[in-house]
């Protein structure tokens, strides 16, 4: 049996902004984060619905790495070339793009 609680993506990690945010809101599951690290469209988002976040109970996250320390962002890539990197190689993890 399908669980229809869990369609959608779990996590969506993007740096367009305004542009995307009613699609993120549609594609994103229940319990589902949302990481906005750029905000490449532009720094005002008029659709973004309140009442979808709650209901899907997404977490809304922002960050910028331009602001943090050199020794942060080595660590940062250090961190990920431990944790992300094996599930890329293996086909575990894939990343989905729109378009280039």
């Amino acid at each position: 049996m399908i669980n229809l609680r869990r369609l959608g993506f779990d996590i969506v990690y993007e740096s367009i902004g305004k542009d995307y945010v009613e699609a993120n809101q549609t594609v994103l599951g229940v319990d589902s984060r949302w990481i906005v690290y750029s905000c490449q469209s532009g720094p005002q988002a008029d659709k973004l619905m309140f009442n979808v976040l709650m209901r899907k109970r997404i977490t809304l996250s922002g960050t910028v790495l331009r602001a943090r320390s050199t020794d942060y962002k080595t660590r940062l890539v250090q961190q990920f070339k431990i944790e992300a990197l094996p599930g890329f190689r293996s086909g575990q993890l894939k990343p989905i793009t729109d378009k280039v």
